[in-house]
């Protein structure tokens, strides 16, 4: 049993530069190799980030922005859609400190007794480009689909559940 408390409150418009920067942080290693500026890279991220949330408002209405507190002291983000049919783990992203502690692990554990219990599948996304993610979803019981692009969909569902498709 873990010697914290990892609890969660929804994102509010105060949280944006919290918010940019854990995007930034998911996006390290591809702006240590660009010849840019930090401030160039700093612009740069801010824009994606915003675009990021633009996208997940538009196409996935209703869905839980929601900020990772562990012992009340935010930590990251996770962003999940909940419909009848699916649970769409659109994003869970933990600043670098707290990464390979088992949190994650811990939220989507939580997840996927959710999904047991609510007879939906968890889906996801995951970039090729993230090795580290796609190996924790795959030692959680997550399975690959298809994948469309730079993404991998993966999904993993009680057996009763219906495929959602991708």
């Amino acid at each position: 049993m873990p010697d914290y408390t990892i609890t969660f409150r929804p994102y509010a418009a105060t949280d944006l530069p919290f918010i940019q920067a854990v995007y930034a942080s998911s996006r390290e290693v591809e702006m240590a190799v660009v010849p840019w500026t930090e401030e160039e890279k700093t612009r740069f991220l801010e824009m994606q980030c915003q675009a990021q949330l633009h996208h997940y408002e538009a196409h996935y209405q209703g869905a839980e922005h929601l900020i990772i507190l562990k012992d009340e002291q935010p930590i990251g983000r996770l962003y999940i859609h909940r419909t009848s049919k699916e649970m769409r783990l659109m994003d869970i992203t933990l600043l670098p400190v707290y990464r390979q502690q088992g949190i994650g692990s811990q939220i989507i554990g939580d997840l996927l007794r959710e999904s047991e219990q609510t007879n939906r599948p968890v889906t996801l996304h995951v970039e090729i480009i993230n090795p580290d993610a796609y190996r924790l979803y795959e030692r959680l019981g997550f399975t690959a689909v298809t994948q469309q692009g730079i993404h991998i969909f993966m999904t993993n569902f009680p057996e009763t559940a219906e495929f959602p498709g991708n």
